[in-house]
């Protein structure tokens, strides 16, 4: 909660270190839901600097263990329309455009819940 208050005044990088300690203890824990939502977070913080490169590689890692696990939290969502963003934005349409499309049956399967 701290790292996405810092994200959200733009203090990225404090961000970021909140990000990396919590994934630390996630990954010793072997927290999966935690993991993807952190992976998302680091990933989001990445492309919200425009350093869209590295938020691919930590969205690409969140939404590994949201396929892997099977998760149905609302991570599925929030991940699908992150890496749709980051994708966009390198010009990847194709694929902006397919992971946009399945952040959308994901959002009309759970009747808008996942909406961030």
């Amino acid at each position: 909660d701290i790292g996405i208050y810092k994200r959200n005044i733009g203090l990225h990088q404090e961000a970021l270190n909140y990000y990396f300690e919590a994934l630390d203890m996630e990954l010793k824990n072997n927290d999966s839901i935690a993991m993807a939502y952190t992976y998302n977070n680091i990933g989001y913080a990445f492309s919200s600097q425009k350093d869209y490169a590295k938020a691919q590689q930590y969205l690409e890692k969140a939404f590994n263990l949201v396929k892997t696990q099977n998760l149905q939290e609302q991570i599925t969502y929030i991940v699908h329309n992150n890496l749709g963003e980051a994708y966009f934005y390198t010009g990847n349409y194709q694929k902006a455009l397919n992971y946009f499309h399945q952040a959308e049956k994901l959002n009309i399967n759970n009747e808008g819940e996942g909406v961030r």
